[in-house]
């Protein structure tokens, strides 16, 4: 995903962002331009629990549509499932997902020069 960092407006994705402690939330998403760190809206170390929390869902909703028959049932759990895995991605690449900053600043930047080490 995409995000604008506030401080420097540069476009930085999750591929190129600067990581110091990817099991740190303050120290995992960083622009790469200012050296500025984010707090992500779900941390990395998060993001298997929450998959795994959707996929449990379209999981139960698929056995209860088995078991009971459920034939009026699965318009809704498409359009549900559909909405759940949209949303995440859309609020990001509308912008409507902001970054708070962290008060940590990397010994693996220069501030003063804007480079990486």
């Amino acid at each position: 995903m995409a995000f604008n960092c506030p401080s420097c407006k540069a476009r930085v994705y999750d591929h190129s962002a600067l990581c110091d402690n990817r099991n740190d939330p303050a120290k995992e998403f960083g622009c790469p331009n200012c050296g500025t760190f984010y707090f992500l809206r779900t941390p990395y170390s998060n993001r298997y629990k929450q998959h795994a929390k959707n996929m449990l869902f379209f999981g139960a909703g698929f056995v209860l549509d088995q078991y009971f028959d459920l034939t009026s049932f699965i318009p809704l759990l498409i359009w549900a499932t559909l909405a759940a895995f949209l949303i995440y991605p859309a609020t990001h690449y509308a912008g409507l997902v902001k970054l708070k900053p962290t008060p940590y600043k990397s010994p693996n930047f220069h501030y003063s020069s804007g480079g990486i080490a």
